[in-house]
């Protein structure tokens, strides 16, 4: 099978994969913001800020170096999966013994059981790492997939029936130590490499030269990331972080579905043409013009639906999640192109250039959202917005220096799209009031179904491309007994 054809396998599969969990997701997340309150989900997301900046040291450097080598031997994974468990050992320990302080520095009392039980979930990440990067190195997508789809779906029945019991916070907390604790086992199961004893110190500082920019990097992102949900925590409290996270939460489960889908093959595929440029810069423009086809209407219908969908889904309680939602659907259109540089850099081995960038972007990122975040969740996501589209350009520059592509060349792929989901914002805007009769969801899949067609109509005129590409790929995901199948008289 040929790289094109596993990378479209494993698009496929990554879609499965992001499609199937994040309507499990969805669902579940629905469920649970109708039993729990906005303090519940701001309480835990504040504590889910410290766990996801030590999970990056945990798994971040050494799991992406195992993707990106070239040349990768036993000895490699063995050192991996016991540096990762060294690490979370030593940093479980400090969670344990610092929440406490750390909860009252915060004058949050509730913040320190909750950050001792989440400890539980670096160690069931450590035991993933490798086997995710064994399998997302082979392009072996589909046993991601069933991971992800499985993992959520355990853990979120065990949240719901936990906040069905009464369990209140628990309630999320206990989902995802299920949740990690399900994907761990999963994925075990599905690859044959075990450890043994063949890992060395030459092994470990390979990983560590590419892996400890990638952690760099990634822990600079994090900040720039997660710093809002930190500030509103810390200044405005777990009910205003809540109705944050909810409007976030929204957001991210069409960039999963959407973006993600895409990105997250875009590593072990551009890896393995670090050495053909013409080829590199062909994949870009590919996945550019995949990423803008599917990403940019998504988050138009999301923003331009949220007045009906938030009510409609999670219930008037989370009405102030609203314009958040709106916001941050912004932010992530800038985001979906800005995202590319990522996968390209790494697969050039260039995780001093994602340091650099990252670093260079958290200086602005922390003084922006600071004065952001006093103002309420609102003005915190544009904030957001705005500091993804400054540092956009920086990003774009890093690829074109790198591998001489034109950034127009880069940008290229999105115009048609993001023209197309202007349209198709200003038809779904249009028929609200026409057809307020009709039940809301009645309401929202009419207005969904006439801007998707009218999305469809005018990227073929404009850009049949688009299309034909879109096409391509779905007819190369098939089963090869398929497409033989139609082929046949």
């Amino acid at each position: 099978m040929s790289l094109r054809q596993r990378a479209v396998r494993a698009v496929t599969w990554s879609a499965v994969s992001a499609g199937g969990a994040q309507l499990a997701g969805v669902l579940i997340f629905v469920a649970l913001a109708r039993l729990l309150p906005p303090e519940a989900f701001g309480l835990v997301a504040w504590a889910g800020v410290f766990m996801g900046f030590l999970q990056i040291f945990v798994t971040a450097g050494l799991s992406q170096s195992l993707v990106q080598r070239e040349h990768l031997e036993d000895g490699h994974l063995d050192a991996a999966l016991y540096a990762s468990l060294a690490l979370t050992a030593a940093i479980g320990a400090i969670v344990v013994l610092g929440a406490g302080p750390l909860a009252t520095f915060l004058d949050e009392p509730a913040l320190a059981p909750v950050l001792g039980w989440l400890a539980l979930v670096l160690p069931l990440n450590a035991l993933a790492a490798v086997p995710q990067a064994i399998l997302r190195r082979e392009l072996r997508f589909k046993p991601l997939a069933m991971r992800v789809l499985t993992a959520n779906t355990i853990g979120g029945i065990a949240g719901i029936a936990m906040a069905l019991l009464g369990f209140g916070i628990w309630a999320l907390v206990g989902q995802q130590v299920v949740t990690a604790a399900t994907a761990a086992v999963v994925l075990w199961t599905s690859i044959t490499w075990r450890p043994g004893l063949r890992g060395s110190w030459r092994h470990l500082r390979g990983l560590s030269r590419f892996g400890g920019g990638m952690a760099g990097g990634a822990v600079m992102r994090f900040v720039s990331h997660r710093v809002d949900h930190f500030l509103l925590g810390a200044l405005l409290g777990p009910e205003a972080l809540g109705i944050y996270v909810v409007g976030m939460r929204a957001v991210r489960a069409v960039t999963e579905l959407a973006s993600r889908t895409l990105n997250s093959v875009s590593l072990p595929v551009l890896s393995k043409l670090q050495t053909d440029l013409p080829r590199l810069q062909n994949a870009i423009v590919t996945t550019g013009r995949a990423n803008g086809f599917v990403s940019f209407p998504a988050f138009v219908a999301l923003a331009a639906l949220a007045p009906d969908l938030v009510p409609a889904a999670f219930g008037d309680t989370w009405l102030a999640s609203v314009p958040v939602l709106q916001v941050l659907a912004v932010y992530a259109m800038i985001n979906t192109v800005r995202v590319v540089s990522g996968p390209v850099l790494n697969s050039l081995g260039r995780s001093d250039w994602t340091f650099g960038l990252a670093t260079a972007e958290v200086p602005f990122s922390v003084v922006l959202i600071a004065l952001a975040a006093p103002h309420g969740p609102v003005v915190t996501a544009a904030a957001v917005a705005v500091q993804a589209a400054v540092m956009m350009p920086l990003f774009l520059i890093a690829i074109r220096r790198l591998i001489a592509m034109p950034i127009r060349r880069i940008l290229a792929p999105y115009a048609v799209p993001l023209l197309a989901s202007g349209v198709m914002a200003i038809i779904i805007l249009l028929l609200r009031d026409p057809l307020a009769a009709l039940n809301v969801w009645a309401r929202m899949g009419v207005q969904t179904a006439a801007a998707g067609i009218a999305y469809l109509a005018l990227v073929r005129v404009l850009s049949p491309e688009h299309l034909t590409l879109m096409q391509d790929l779905l007819w190369r995901a098939l089963p090869a007994s398929m497409r033989t199948a139609r082929r046949a008289p």
